[in-house]
């Protein structure tokens, strides 16, 4: 099936559609995605990256203050890029925290 079209900002929404099969004669189908997101923060370290299957929830957990490293520091969420499987999620984060990934995520906010 094609590609959904890019949408505005920087998200990159990729998606896998699985079958679950809910009775014998009825199939549904749920989207299963990881997002790798950036936060933008206050003080010395400016820039957090993680991974999370639900990101809405992660995200709240950060501006809770229930993360050690970003508690009272969250600004907002920077970028976002939504993946179908979980090493696809954690190569780009594993990307994201070298060097080069690094220079890509400060040229973000120029």
């Amino acid at each position: 099936p094609p590609r959904p079209p890019r949408p505005c900002g920087s998200a990159i929404r990729l998606r896998r559609t699985i079958p679950a099969q809910a009775s014998k004669n009825l199939w549904v189908c749920q989207t299963v995605m990881f997002a790798v997101y950036i936060l933008k923060l206050e003080g010395k370290k400016n820039h957090y990256v993680g991974v999370s299957q639900n990101f809405k929830r992660r995200v709240l957990e950060h501006k809770r203050g229930n993360v050690k490293s970003t508690k009272g520091r969250f600004l907002c969420v920077l970028h976002t890029e939504e993946f179908e499987n979980k090493k696809e999620a954690w190569a780009r984060e594993k990307w994201l925290k070298s060097g080069k990934g690094r220079e890509w995520v400060r040229s973000l906010t120029g």
